[in-house]
C-alpha cells in the first residue's frame, strides 16, 4: 500500500488505487468495501467532520 487513506465510514487503512471510492463536495473519498460506499452515499455529511 503506497499511500494510503483511512475509510471515512469505519476508519479502516485504504489503497487509494484499488478501493471503492466516491467524490462528494469536490473531494474524492476512499472506502475499506463497498458497504461503507454505500452507508457514506447515503448520509455522507455524518460520516465527515466539521472541517471538511
Amino acid at each position: 500500500m503506497a499511500d494510503s487513506e483511512r475509510c471515512p465510514v469505519c476508519g479502516m487503512q485504504v489503497d487509494p488505487d484499488s478501493s471503492p471510492s466516491e467524490s462528494y463536495g469536490g473531494k474524492t473519498y476512499h472506502f475499506c468495501s463497498n458497504d461503507c460506499l454505500r452507508a457514506f452515499q447515503q448520509e455522507p455529511q455524518s460520516y465527515l467532520s466539521e472541517s471538511e
